[in-house]
C-alpha cells in the first residue's frame, strides 16, 4: 500500500528563503505548503481545525484565494516575521485541538537563551539556525514525516480491525522496526484477564519491557522464558480509555533513545480505543451468541408448550363426548327422583364448562401454531352482538346482573368471521360478569365511525390491579380481586380475544381505575 503524501508547512516572509527550503525538501517527495506570513500560517491551521474557509486577509484578492484542507506532519516556522512573529504564531497554533501536537521547528538567524526557552515552552521540538544546512534540515523533517505516516497507518490499520489478536499484531508491526527495536503489548481481554504479545519474536517478552508494563498496570505481566534483550532505553505507554487503563505498550531501544513522545502517546491513545473496541466487539459477539441460544431454547420450550396444550386438549376432549351423551340419555329416560334430576343438571353444567375450557385451550394452541383459518364474509355488527349476548345471558341472569346493550341504529357491515367475532364479544362479557358482583351492572356498546367499528364492554366490578393491567391479555394471567371462583377459568379468554382481534387487523385495550 503506497504511503499518502504528508503536508509540510513552511512559514517565512522572504521568498528567496522559501525557494531554498523548497529545493532542499523536495526530494522527500512530500507536499510542501509555502506561506509568507504568520497570518497565512494561521489561516491554514484554522481551516484544518474548523473545516471552514477562515482567512485572515490584507486585500480583496487575497480573500478570494482558495484555502485547502491540510493536516501537517511538521511546521517550519521563521521566528522573525513582520505581521505576527513566529513565537506568537506558534502560541496561537497550539490553541487548536488538531494542531496542539503538530511538531514545530523554529528557524532563526540567532537565538538567545531566553528566546530558545520561550520557544520550547510553546511546544517547539527543535531550533535550526539560518542559513540552514540542507542535510540537517532534511533529516529532521524526515523524522517527523515518518512519524506522521506511522500515525496515519495506525489509524487505518487499527480502525479496520475488529479482531483483538489481529489488532494487537498490527500495532506491533507498525512500531517495530520503524519506531523501536523491540516492543511488547498487553491488553485486557476481559475484566482481570490480560493477553500479552511481543515483537519481533512472539515467544517471550524481554524482562525490561515486562517490568515496565507491570509498573504501568500495577499487576504482574505473564512472561515466557527468554534471553535478556540488550536494551539501552525503554518507554512504556499506558493504553487508556477515559479513566480506565486497558493495557500497556512497551517500546525497547537498543541503540537509540525514544523520540517524539507526544506523537507516540497519541498513537497509544488511538490504539487503546481501537483495541478496546475490538474487545467490546468480541464481548458483544459472545453476548449475541448467548442471547441467540437463549432465544432458540425459549422458542423450543414455547413450541413444546403448544404441543402439550394441543395434546392435553385432545385428551381431555375425548371423554367429554360420552359423558355428554350419557347426560342426554338420562334426560330422555327421565327419573321421578329429584336428586337424580339435580345430579344430572350439575353434571350437565360442569361438562359444558369443561368443554368450554378445552375448546379455549385448543383455540390457543391453534393460534400459536398458526392453524386458525378465519372464514371471512360480510357480517352485520348487530347480529354478532345479539348472538354473543344470547351465549352469556344464562350466566348474567344467574348472577342477577343488569346488562345494557347499545348498538348503532344504522347497519354496520364488517368483513370477518362471524363465529370468531361472536366468541370475542362473548369472552369480554363473560370476563366482565366473572369480576362483577351479583346485582352489578354491565354495559355493552357497539358503534361505528370513520371506517372503524368499536365495541366497548364496561362494568362496575372490582377493577383490575394496576400491576396486572399491562399483562391482562397474556396467557394464563388473571386477577384475584372480585373473581367468582365458581366461574373461574384458566386465564385464557382475554388472550383469545386479543389474538382473534389481531387476526382481524384490529386492536384491543384494557382500562381500569384500579
Amino acid at each position: 500500500m503506497s504511503e499518502e503524501q504528508a503536508n509540510i508547512l513552511v512559514v517565512d516572509d522572504l521568498p528567496e528563503k522559501l525557494l531554498v527550503f523548497s529545493s532542499i525538501l523536495e526530494e522527500l517527495g512530500q507536499n510542501l505548503v509555502m506561506v509568507r506570513s504568520g497570518s497565512e500560517a494561521l489561516r491554514e491551521v484554522l481551516h484544518r481545525e474548523f473545516g471552514q474557509n477562515l482567512v485572515m486577509v490584507r486585500s480583496g484578492s487575497e480573500a478570494l484565494r482558495e484555502v485547502l484542507h491540510r493536516e501537517f506532519a511538521v511546521i517550519l516556522l521563521d521566528v522573525n516575521m513582520p505581521d505576527i512573529d513566529g513565537l506568537e504564531t506558534a502560541k496561537l497554533i497550539r490553541q487548536y485541538k488538531k494542531s496542539a501536537h503538530t511538531p514545530i521547528i523554529f528557524i532563526t538567524a540567532y537565538a538567545d537563551e531566553m528566546q530558545t526557552a520561550q520557544g520550547y515552552s510553546l511546544g517547539a521540538v527543535d531550533y535550526i539556525l539560518s542559513p540552514v544546512r540542507p542535510d540537517v534540515l532534511r533529516s529532521k523533517v524526515k523524522v517527523f514525516v515518518e512519524l506522521f505516516q506511522m500515525q496515519q497507518r495506525t489509524r487505518q490499520e487499527l480502525g479496520a480491525s475488529l479482531d483483538l489478536e489481529q489488532g494487537m499484531r498490527r500495532l506491533l508491526d507498525l512500531v517495530v522496526p520503524h519506531v523501536c527495536d523491540v516492543a511488547a503489548l498487553t491488553v485486557e481481554k476481559e475484566p482481570g484477564k490480560f493477553q500479552t504479545i511481543s515483537a519481533p519474536s512472539s515467544e517471550f517478552v524481554p524482562p525490561p519491557l515486562a517490568s515496565a508494563m507491570k509498573a504501568v498496570l500495577a499487576q504482574p505481566v505473564v512472561l515466557e522464558q527468554g534471553e535478556e534483550a540488550g536494551l539501552a532505553a525503554t518507554l512504556c505507554l499506558p493504553l487508556q480509555v477515559g479513566e480506565r487503563t486497558v493495557g500497556a505498550l512497551a517500546l525497547g531501544y537498543a541503540g537509540r533513545a525514544p523520540r517524539d513522545r507526544d506523537m507516540l502517546e497519541e498513537v497509544a491513545g488511538r490504539a487503546a480505543i481501537a483495541l478496546d473496541n475490538a474487545r467490546l466487539y468480541r464481548s458483544l459477539k459472545r453476548e449475541i451468541a448467548r442471547s441467540r441460544q437463549a432465544e432458540e431454547e425459549l422458542q423450543d420450550a414455547n413450541r413444546r408448550k403448544d404441543e402439550f396444550l394441543a395434546m392435553l386438549s385432545h385428551e381431555l376432549r375425548n371423554p367429554l363426548a360420552p359423558i355428554r351423551n350419557a347426560v342426554e340419555l338420562m334426560r330422555r329416560v327421565g327419573s321421578p327422583e329429584q336428586r337424580v334430576t339435580m345430579a344430572r343438571d350439575v353434571i350437565d353444567r360442569q361438562v359444558t364448562h369443561l368443554a368450554r375450557l378445552v375448546d379455549e385451550l385448543l383455540d390457543v394452541s391453534r393460534i400459536s401454531q398458526g392453524k386458525i383459518v378465519l372464514k371471512k364474509e360480510p357480517v352485520e355488527l348487530s347480529k354478532i352482538i345479539a348472538h354473543s349476548v344470547e351465549t352469556v345471558r344464562p350466566m348474567i341472569d344467574a348472577r342477577e346482573q343488569r346488562l345494557s346493550v347499545e348498538v348503532s341504529a344504522r347497519p354496520v357491515w364488517l368483513l370477518g368471521d362471524f363465529a370468531r367475532l361472536s366468541q370475542v364479544v362473548a369472552n369480554l362479557l363473560n370476563n366482565a360478569s366473572k369480576y362483577t358482583g351479583e346485582g352489578g351492572r354491565i354495559r355493552l356498546a357497539a358503534m361505528a365511525g370513520e371506517g372503524v367499528a368499536t365495541i366497548t364492554v364496561e362494568d362496575n366490578g372490582s377493577g383490575i390491579e394496576p400491576e396486572l393491567l399491562p399483562r391482562v391479555f397474556e396467557l394464563f394471567v388473571q386477577g384475584e380481586r372480585g373473581l367468582d371462583r365458581s366461574q373461574g377459568g384458566l386465564g385464557i379468554g382475554l388472550t383469545l380475544v386479543k389474538r382473534l382481534v389481531e387476526l382481524h387487523q384490529g386492536r384491543v385495550e384494557a382500562h381500569s381505575e384500579g
